[in-house]
């Protein structure tokens, strides 16, 4: 892809990053999950039907890593489904990587980063 048309992605991925990372995390009622809802060194999927509350349980995830001490910044969440990124491909993913480790130099390879991506799903090649 051509510098000029990742460009517009790169900022768009590095507005929706900054705003993760600050303010209040969503609040709702919490969900109750019966087994494993993580394995070490692996992804977790959170799937599901439209409306059963995905999404919440991903915030409310994000909630209990803060409450046990995970640093904020070590907890991003970007939603997919935002349209001003639409177009953009698996293969762009590293603007987000490069963007949050520009923020956060001292995290990387020293820290493990909770990525929380909603609707990873629309991201082609994904």
């Amino acid at each position: 892809m051509k510098r000029n048309t990742i460009q517009p992605f790169r900022a768009q991925l590095a507005d929706n990053l900054a705003a993760s990372l600050v303010g209040t995390l969503v609040e709702a009622t919490p969900r109750h999950v019966y087994g494993a809802v993580s394995l070490p060194g692996k992804a977790t999927a959170v799937v599901g039907m439209r409306r059963a509350g995905k999404t919440t349980f991903l915030h409310q995830l994000r909630r209990e890593r803060l409450q046990a001490g995970m640093g904020r910044e070590r907890l991003p969440y970007i939603n997919f489904e935002d349209e001003r990124l639409a177009g953009l491909a698996a293969k762009d993913l590293h603007l987000l990587i490069e963007e949050y480790y520009r923020r956060y130099p001292a995290l990387r390879g020293r820290e493990t980063v909770t990525w929380c991506f909603d609707e990873i799903q629309v991201v082609p090649g994904w």
